[in-house]
C-alpha cells in the first residue's frame, strides 16, 4: 500500500489522519443520515464511504497496483479494464 506523507489539508500529519479514520468505526452522527469529511465539505451516507473517501482524497492511499505495468491505483475499479 502506498500512502502520501504529505500532510492532510488542514495540516495534519498522516499518523494522526489514520488514527481518525480509526475513530470513525466507532463514531456516531446524531441527528443527521450523513457523515461529514472533517478535511473538505464532502459528506456521507455510509461510513465506509467517508473512509474510502479519506484514504484516496486526503491522503492519497494507492492499496491496488497492476500487476503488469506497477501502476497503482486507489480503487480495485480503477485497476479492472
Amino acid at each position: 500500500i502506498c500512502v502520501d506523507e504529505a500532510p492532510s489539508p488542514d495540516g495534519e500529519d498522516v499518523a494522526s489522519v489514520m488514527a481518525y479514520l480509526h475513530e470513525l468505526d466507532q463514531a456516531t452522527f446524531p441527528g443527521t443520515e450523513r457523515k461529514p469529511c472533517r478535511f473538505c465539505d464532502g459528506s456521507f451516507v455510509r461510513t465506509h464511504d467517508l473512509k474510502r473517501h479519506i484514504q484516496s482524497k486526503h491522503l492519497s492511499v494507492r492499496a491496488f497496483t497492476c500487476p503488469d505495468c506497477k501502476l497503482e491505483f486507489t480503487r480495485r475499479s480503477h485497476l479492472e479494464l
